[in-house]
């Protein structure tokens, strides 16, 4: 009986605890993936502005003379700090991204 409460235990915590994490089963971004494209929009992070992309679009994330590519496919469509999904080592200077469904995802 104790066995059993234990394996209990220790699978809500497993469960739980993928309720939390960024990254599918699988361990895919929750919120996109880095690509390779020749076709993106360049995002200077030093520039204040409000970041606001489409899901789909693919970004060019500039920041201190780092970068990296990123195709914004979250299944929120909300805000999003850069930092969640950011390479190590990347600083994503505390900003983040609004996701706006793309035309596709209005449904109608």
């Amino acid at each position: 009986m104790k066995s059993t409460l234990s394996l209990a235990a220790v699978a809500m915590m497993l469960v739980t605890s993928q309720a939390w994490a960024d990254t599918f089963p699988t361990g895919k971004s929750y919120y996109g993936s880095e690509v390779q494209s020749p076709n993106f929009r360049t995002i200077d992070l030093s520039q204040k502005k409000p970041i606001n992309i489409n899901c789909g679009e693919i970004i060019q994330f500039s920041s201190n003379g780092k970068t990296f590519i990123w195709k914004a496919d979250s299944i929120y469509h909300s805000e999003v700090p850069i930092a969640k999904f950011a390479p190590k080592g990347f600083d994503a200077q505390g900003r983040s991204m609004f996701v706006a469904p793309n035309e596709y995802e209005y449904g109608g």
